[in-house]
């Protein structure tokens, strides 16, 4: 067994000429703990709760990244068009949740046009995956969706 060690060793020297899995299993022999699947999956959009669809919680993601501008905006006709997206209960629910500072800061500045925030958190729930502090906003938005009700779809 350990000549087998030893050439495995040796074969791990010039790792271009192993595959990745060969590598990780010579690390794995070597009694090199690695990580497993569990440790390296991230919180992902897609694990979203089911009950809350994407397209009613990508906007929830947007208004809750832009709530430094939203709290910053005084003119109720520009925050009006914000809240009719959403709805009047969850946009109150955006703005009285208590968001930790880093999430806080993390937001963008300029308040968002209401016919693009849609895409932008589209945008957001993709970026989620690489960011914590966007993930911990996703679920935010879930546990807002799940509160709340949907607006009434106008005919």
């Amino acid at each position: 067994m350990m000549e087998q060690a030893d050439v495995l060793d040796l074969s791990l020297k010039d790792e271009h000429a192993v595959s990745p899995r060969a590598l990780r299993f010579g690390r794995r022999f070597a009694g090199e703990v690695l990580p497993s699947f569990g440790d390296l999956k991230r919180q992902r959009c897609t694990d979203a709760p089911a009950e809350v669809p994407r397209d009613e919680l990508a906007p929830l993601v947007a208004l809750l990244h832009s709530r430094p501008a939203i709290d910053a905006e005084l003119n109720g006709q520009r925050l009006g068009p914000l809240a009719q997206l959403v709805g009047e209960e969850r946009f109150d629910l955006i703005c009285d949740s208590q968001l930790p500072t880093r999430l806080y800061n993390c937001g963008g500045s300029a308040l968002p046009l209401p016919n693009v925030v849609q895409s932008d958190g589209e945008a957001l729930l993709i970026e989620s995956t690489r960011s914590p502090e966007l993930a911990q906003l996703v679920e935010l938005a879930g546990q807002i969706a799940r509160e709340a009700p949907a607006p009434e779809a106008s005919a």
